[in-house]
């Protein structure tokens, strides 16, 4: 009787285990390519589909002086933006066909915020991109409205 009991329980106790184990995370993948903007090059990690632009450069430690996020969206609009699991301070380059329409320098990162009570960035006019940089790259290349973005895939 012990060895029948023994026989049932073992295989339950591997099964519950298994349960409480988390799903493989799935791989998010980011295109590259390159923006230029004011004559200054920048490597660019391309956001594209959702789950990229909602990752973002969230969990990174650090942005290498001259690399960026450049996120593209399917239609014109205002997107909001946030700061979750973001470690890195920002600029946010604000695009519309090519075209720098605004810029939020120096957004700071929100660390143990609940996400209901982070921060939304969002411009205030329509854009079918933005690209973040490390805060005070904007100031510091002398980036402003109206200069003009080439990317390059």
């Amino acid at each position: 009787m012990k060895i029948k009991i023994f026989l049932i329980f073992v295989p339950l106790i591997f099964l519950a285990a298994g349960c409480t184990q988390k799903a493989p995370e799935t791989k998010i993948s980011f295109g590259t390519g390159s923006v230029t903007i004011n004559g200054h090059k920048l490597n660019v990690q391309i956001a594209e589909t959702p789950q990229a632009q909602e990752k973002g450069l969230g969990g990174r430690n650090s942005l290498a002086e001259n690399d960026a996020m450049l996120f593209v969206f399917p239609e014109v609009g205002r997107m909001g933006f946030w700061m979750k699991d973001t470690l890195i301070p920002l600029d946010f380059i604000w695009i519309r066909e090519g075209k720098i329409v605004e810029i939020t320098p120096n957004v700071p990162t929100e660390p143990n915020v609940p996400d209901a009570s982070l921060r939304t960035y969002a411009p205030e006019e329509s854009i079918d991109s933005t690209i973040e940089v490390n805060a005070g790259w904007t100031a510091k290349n002398n980036i402003k409205v109206g200069d003009e973005v080439t990317v390059i895939r």
